[in-house]
């Protein structure tokens, strides 16, 4: 009887084993043997982080971007491995995080979509881009409490894009700062509008907004906090409000600079509503590089003699005629601004290593999955009961 049953038990360990090696098989057959050597080798591995080689130690304490497919996350319950969640239980303690990815959009598809959700999370340390302006960086729809922090957003249709929603919400009290988001096609960050949706309670603070055609676009958009961005060089407008028969107010601007952008800034308006450009006297308004005025006075007015490095006469907002805006206290030289971008290399070379023609982007993520697969057993084999028990582990 004790040889049956140690027959049986040797039985269900070499049926285990074969199917991790399996497993194994299947992931590691779709990357060749350099690419496998490169990205996928325990010991370029244990290079990247020692700590890997410990079953439990988190893999994700890296220094480098890992190539993955767009992630599309529906409701709480998608905040999942497979989705790209590197750590975190959606807590406002211990907000799920999506960390380190390089992730290329397309026309159907953002590179990450976060849609429905209301746990707190954060999108952090990852390169998104496209090569030809096409797709959408960063997509949300209906989504708060949510925090895109220290991301290069680079060559997509749109940087950021807050989409429309049939509802009187939009996405709400998220957080975009200390962000990278250049050169994409229509606009840098842009908040979408449709019936009576708000986007609003939203901080946008700490970012380079450059060369895109709108540096940031908000249409019927309220209560919108905008400081400390340098936003530059962008070929159409720096900042446009766009404001139909409801909503769009509140929203204030202050602490920028605005550097060469074609058209600074503009608001659209069908009737009277009330944004803000400056922070009052002494805090001061933006910069605006082709500002001309002058310092001779100071105080609330400008009314008392002596420069106080804030313009004698207010910065005017283009608008329809009879509803211009000001920047009431323009500032005479830039803000001195710190936007901390996580960067692990020069941008170009990187996209261009996930995109030539013998290291595409298909090509990177079959040997990113074989690289997660073998983490994945690495580190969470004790999770499977069946496998364990046919292991004997």
């Amino acid at each position: 009887m004790r040889n049956i049953k140690g027959g049986k038990q040797t039985k269900k360990k070499l049926i285990g084993i074969i199917i991790c090696i399996l497993l194994i098989g299947t992931a590691l057959s779709s990357v060749s043997g350099s690419e496998l050597k490169q990205y996928t080798s325990i010991s370029t591995l244990n290079n990247i982080n020692p700590s890997l080689n410990k079953l439990n130690d988190s893999p994700f304490n890296r220094t480098l971007y890992l190539p993955h497919r767009p992630i599309y996350i529906n409701g709480n319950d998608n905040f999942t491995f497979l989705n790209g969640v590197t750590s975190g239980s959606g807590t406002k303690n211990n907000p799920y995080i999506i960390k380190g990815w390089a992730i290329k959009s397309n026309f159907f598809e953002a590179g990450i979509t976060i849609q429905d959700v209301d746990a707190y999370f954060v999108i952090k340390n990852c390169l998104i881009y496209n090569i030809v302006k096409r797709g959408i960086g960063i997509l949300f729809i209906n989504v708060a409490k949510g925090i895109i922090e220290k991301n290069t957003i680079t060559g997509n249709r749109i940087g950021i894009g807050f989409s429309p929603y049939e509802g009187p919400d939009g996405s709400c009290y998220n957080i975009i700062q200390n962000n990278s988001i250049t050169s994409n096609g229509e606009g840098g960050i842009v908040f979408g509008h449709i019936g009576y949706t708000l986007h609003s309670y939203n901080i946008i603070t700490h970012n380079d907004i450059s060369n895109n055609i709108f540096g940031i676009s908000m249409i019927t958009s309220a209560f919108n906090q905008i400081t400390y961005n340098n936003i530059t060089s962008n070929y159409g407008v720096g900042i446009d409000f766009f404001v139909r028969q409801f909503g769009g107010e509140y929203n204030r601007v202050h602490h920028n600079n605005f550097i060469d952008n074609y058209n600074q800034a503009s608001e659209y308006y069908e009737q009277k509503l009330m944004n803000y450009w400056d922070d009052g006297y002494p805090s001061g308004g933006n910069y605006w590089s082709d500002y001309t005025g002058e310092d001779i006075f100071s105080g609330p007015n400008q009314s008392i003699p002596g420069s106080d490095g804030i313009g004698d006469i207010p910065y005017l907002i283009p608008a329809l005629p009879g509803l211009e805006n000001y920047d009431f206290y323009p500032f005479m030289e830039p803000l001195d601004i710190e936007i901390n971008v996580s960067n692990f290399g020069e941008i170009e070379n990187i996209i261009n290593s996930f995109t030539n023609e013998n290291n595409n982007v298909v090509l990177q993520q079959r040997t990113h999955n074989s690289w997660w697969f073998l983490q994945f057993l690495q580190n969470h084999l004790r999770m499977f009961p069946i496998l364990r028990q046919l292991l004997g582990v």
